[in-house]
């Protein structure tokens, strides 16, 4: 169900400074794609980014950094406190992700948001769990198509 106007708006608007990708503002908020380019390009005196969205989470397995990164945003996402589920949460969540993440390394992170807003699309679907290291007990990221681990990358080195 499609939120009042301003709902929408106010949407687009936290979206657009997330940098999100056109695409998912559009289906998420029913506004103009044209309209959110050009808000888009208003706001951030650049193009938005083009090219489709990431389709599969093995994309999160070809960079260590980015799956721990991954596996971080997930954590805050699941321990949001909120009742909301999906966009709203994921937003919160990636901002505290973002802001940790920034304050902790200096840098920007890795995930940016369309590739967060994926990754909740497929924890959501049961394609990504969030689950614990069998040995040390620390948080980890299964992507389900990529078999069962019982132990972490960290972990799986050592043995």
């Amino acid at each position: 169900m499609i939120a009042s106007t301003l709902d929408r708006y106010v949407l687009a608007k936290e979206l657009l400074e997330l940098k999100a990708r056109i695409s998912i503002i559009e289906n998420e908020t029913a506004l103009s794609a044209t309209f959110l380019r050009k808000a888009f390009y208003d706001m951030h005196q650049k193009s938005p980014p083009s090219g489709p969205l990431v389709n599969s989470p093995s994309f999160l397995l070809r960079n260590f950094v980015r799956l721990k990164e991954a596996t971080l945003f997930v954590f805050f996402y699941r321990v949001q406190k909120t009742t909301d589920l999906g966009l709203r949460r994921s937003i919160m969540a990636y901002q505290r992700y973002a802001s940790y993440i920034e304050t902790l390394t200096k840098a920007q992170p890795m995930i940016d948001y369309s590739s967060a807003y994926m990754i909740v699309k497929w924890v959501e679907s049961g394609e990504v769990k969030l689950v614990r290291c069998g040995h040390c007990r620390s948080a980890m990221l299964l992507v389900s198509t990529k078999g069962r681990a019982s132990v972490c990358c960290v972990c799986g080195e050592d043995n």
